[in-house]
Protein backbone atom coordinates (compact mmCIF):
# COMPACT_ATOMS: atom_id res chain seq x y z
CA UNK A 1 0.00 0.00 0.00
CA UNK A 2 1.21 3.64 -0.43
CA UNK A 3 0.70 6.49 2.01
CA UNK A 4 0.63 10.13 0.94
CA UNK A 5 1.19 12.88 2.79
CA UNK A 6 -0.19 15.97 2.44
CA UNK A 7 2.18 18.70 4.25
CA UNK A 8 0.87 22.02 6.08
CA UNK A 9 -1.90 23.07 8.30
CA UNK A 10 -4.53 21.39 6.74
CA UNK A 11 -1.80 18.27 6.49
CA UNK A 12 -3.50 14.76 6.12
CA UNK A 13 -2.40 11.41 5.06
CA UNK A 14 -3.99 9.05 2.43
CA UNK A 15 -3.84 5.26 2.13
CA UNK A 16 -4.62 3.73 -0.98
CA UNK A 17 -4.89 -0.08 -0.80
CA UNK A 18 -3.34 -2.15 -2.86
CA UNK A 19 -5.14 -5.48 -3.05
CA UNK A 20 -8.68 -6.85 -0.80
CA UNK A 21 -12.50 -6.35 -2.15
CA UNK A 22 -11.54 -2.54 -0.86
CA UNK A 23 -8.54 -1.87 -3.31
CA UNK A 24 -10.45 0.79 -5.06
CA UNK A 25 -10.79 2.80 -1.88
CA UNK A 26 -9.05 5.59 -0.68
CA UNK A 27 -8.52 6.13 2.96
CA UNK A 28 -7.65 10.19 4.21
CA UNK A 29 -6.80 11.26 7.81
CA UNK A 30 -6.94 14.86 8.49
CA UNK A 31 -4.54 15.53 11.13
CA UNK A 32 -5.75 19.25 11.65
CA UNK A 33 -9.04 17.88 12.55
CA UNK A 34 -10.49 17.09 16.13
CA UNK A 35 -8.71 15.30 17.84
CA UNK A 36 -5.07 15.02 16.70
CA UNK A 37 -4.83 19.70 15.72
CA UNK A 38 -1.63 18.75 14.16
CA UNK A 39 0.14 20.21 10.77
CA UNK A 40 2.68 17.95 8.99
CA UNK A 41 5.87 20.12 8.97
CA UNK A 42 7.31 18.37 6.48
CA UNK A 43 8.05 14.41 5.19
CA UNK A 44 10.97 13.06 3.20
CA UNK A 45 11.20 9.59 2.65
CA UNK A 46 14.29 9.40 0.03
CA UNK A 47 13.04 13.53 -1.81
CA UNK A 48 9.11 12.37 -1.99
CA UNK A 49 6.08 12.92 0.28
CA UNK A 50 4.75 9.18 0.65
CA UNK A 51 5.94 5.75 1.52
CA UNK A 52 5.10 2.52 0.26
CA UNK A 53 4.83 0.20 2.66
CA UNK A 54 4.69 -3.69 2.04
CA UNK A 55 2.87 -6.89 2.85
CA UNK A 56 5.21 -6.81 6.44
CA UNK A 57 4.89 -3.27 7.52
CA UNK A 58 8.04 -2.15 6.44
CA UNK A 59 8.66 1.10 4.60
CA UNK A 60 11.60 3.04 3.35
CA UNK A 61 13.90 5.03 5.81
CA UNK A 62 12.12 8.63 6.21
CA UNK A 63 11.35 11.13 8.65
CA UNK A 64 8.06 13.29 9.43
CA UNK A 65 8.61 16.78 11.29
CA UNK A 66 4.54 17.21 13.23
CA UNK A 67 3.60 20.74 15.06
CA UNK A 68 0.84 20.72 17.37
CA UNK A 69 -1.36 23.45 18.43
CA UNK A 70 -0.46 24.56 21.81
CA UNK A 71 3.42 24.78 19.96
CA UNK A 72 4.55 21.19 21.09
CA UNK A 73 6.59 19.40 18.23
CA UNK A 74 7.79 16.30 17.40
CA UNK A 75 9.95 14.34 14.42
CA UNK A 76 9.03 10.67 13.50
CA UNK A 77 11.83 8.71 12.28
CA UNK A 78 11.57 5.92 10.45
CA UNK A 79 14.24 3.41 10.25
CA UNK A 80 14.69 1.28 6.67
CA UNK A 81 13.47 -1.75 9.26
CA UNK A 82 10.01 0.19 9.42
CA UNK A 83 10.66 0.71 13.29
CA UNK A 84 9.64 4.18 14.37
CA UNK A 85 11.03 6.73 16.84
CA UNK A 86 9.77 9.84 18.05
CA UNK A 87 12.14 12.67 19.00
CA UNK A 88 10.33 14.91 21.02
CA UNK A 89 11.08 18.75 21.24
Amino acid sequence: MTVSFTVGSAGSYTVKAVSGPRAAQTYQVKLWDDPYRVAIESVDFGGLAQASIDGYGVCPAGAIKLRGTNGWGARLDVDSGGRVTIVGP
